[in-house]
């Protein structure tokens, strides 16, 4: 990958992720106007699953100068598992409710980012090889 085209590529994640967190932290405000007063730390923090993607996105691109669109989509869709999870856990805690499969969301976010760095050094394996 050339270094114009990882310059781009990590201006655009960084947008992205940057603009999740952005949304994140406008709803879970807007929620907290209607929510009687009652707060949760996921829903207080949601803005923060996007805003962490965002930087391990753009350092891994920036140390290893490399990424595959398996790794690209891997873990966007990580990350955005994790940050459903945030919401909904915070829209339960305030409304009161629980639900245990709530940390299935968790743990599916957390192995799709684990495969995303899988990916990424499978991929530098093939890169040394050639």
């Amino acid at each position: 990958m050339f270094t114009s085209d990882i310059k781009r590529l990590l201006i655009k994640r960084l947008c992205a992720y940057g603009g999740a967190a952005l949304g994140c932290l406008i709803f879970s405000r807007i929620y907290a106007l209607f929510s009687h007063g009652v707060s949760s730390f996921f829903m207080t923090f949601l803005w923060l699953p996007p805003l962490v993607a965002a930087l391990l996105f753009g350092g891994v691109i920036l140390l290893i100068r490399r990424s595959s669109a398996w790794f690209d989509r891997l873990f966007s869709c990580g990350v955005s598992c994790v940050t459903v999870g945030f919401c909904l856990r915070g829209v339960f805690e305030i409304a009161g409710t629980d639900s245990p499969l709530l940390w299935g969301i968790f743990l599916w976010g957390g192995a799709l980012i684990a495969a995303s760095a899988v990916t990424l050094l499978g991929s530098g394996r093939k890169d040394r090889r050639s």
